[in-house]
């Protein structure tokens, strides 16, 4: 299998390998034959999905049984997810279409399975090679901090947060970052520093605030009333007006509407029926 060209691969996969394979199953050479075959399945697969996945609405390009059709459904599903920077759902996807054909051992159905894994393969090792690199950058921050370069420390954050903070596979990384963040920020409100404390909220909110990921941690949600909230509340409710929690009741010789000391005497307020006002004769 040494060969580059593709026709000598095949033939040799025809005439020798699946010959082997029959008449000796339990060769100690078996694995890297499948091995072998698997790799000209993959290619097969990859040429056949660059059909299907073309956007193209001919003959070629449409499914030709059930097994494509899978693969294309997964692949759309797949290709969205990424598109979203959210590669765990785009490994799922694949992999959950490998298990549906992995039953079957086919060649035709089985090319679809290599590919499957490959694709979940390839994504895996771009999260893992993701990673490395961000760890990599967070190191050359943290000697920028070490030397006194803060300025250039977070640029360097800066730029990590703006670069990757909507990949999946990163969010635990950005949620400490953005809870450490917060704690700064914190610290400053109980050092007095209000405006320094809320540019660093400001920041996380443009940085991170369309992201569900952190949604609790921007936007946390408000705390249930107290009791002593929930009768006040009743009591206002009850009275037509506000009333402050644990607040004592509104003295009468405070409230003008109770103070009858200095309230002119009733019949001076609502005169006799048959009594006329005083600009009036009597008839």
């Amino acid at each position: 299998m040494a060969s580059s060209r593709r026709a000598d691969r095949n033939l040799a996969r025809d005439d020798y390998i699946k010959e082997l394979n029959q008449r000796f199953p339990n060769s100690p050479h078996r694995e890297q034959a499948r091995e072998w075959l698997d790799q000209l399945l993959l290619e097969d697969a990859q040429s056949r999905a660059g059909n299907l996945t073309s956007g193209l609405d001919t003959s070629i390009t449409r499914p030709a049984n059930d097994t494509e059709r899978k693969f294309v459904i997964a692949h759309e599903l797949a290709a969205g997810a990424s598109k979203r920077k959210d590669d765990l759902t785009a490994i799922r996807q694949w992999q959950e279409l490998a298990e549906q054909l992995k039953v079957d051992d086919s060649d035709e159905v089985r090319k679809w399975y290599v590919l499957a894994k490959h694709r979940s393969q390839q994504l895996e090792n771009a999260i893992k090679d993701r990673h490395q690199y961000i760890e990599k950058q967070l190191e050359i921050a943290q000697a920028s901090d070490q030397a006194g370069r803060s300025e250039e420390a977070q640029a360097i954050k800066d730029k990590l947060v703006e670069e990757f903070s909507q990949y999946t596979d990163l969010a635990e990384m950005f949620r400490g970052y953005i809870e450490k963040q917060l704690e700064i920020a914190q610290a400053a409100d109980q050092a007095g520093h209000a405006q320094e404390a809320q540019a660093i909220r400001d920041k996380l909110m443009k940085q991170f605030g369309q992201q569900k990921a952190f949604a609790e941690l921007l936007h946390p949600k408000a705390s249930p009333p107290t009791a002593d909230a929930k009768q006040s509340a009743a009591r206002s409710s009850a009275n037509g007006k506000p009333v402050l929690p644990n607040a004592a009741p509104t003295s009468p010789s405070i409230d003008p509407s109770n103070d009858t000391s200095s309230s002119p005497p009733a019949d001076s307020v609502n005169p006799k029926k048959d009594e006329p006002p005083p600009s009036q004769s009597p008839p």
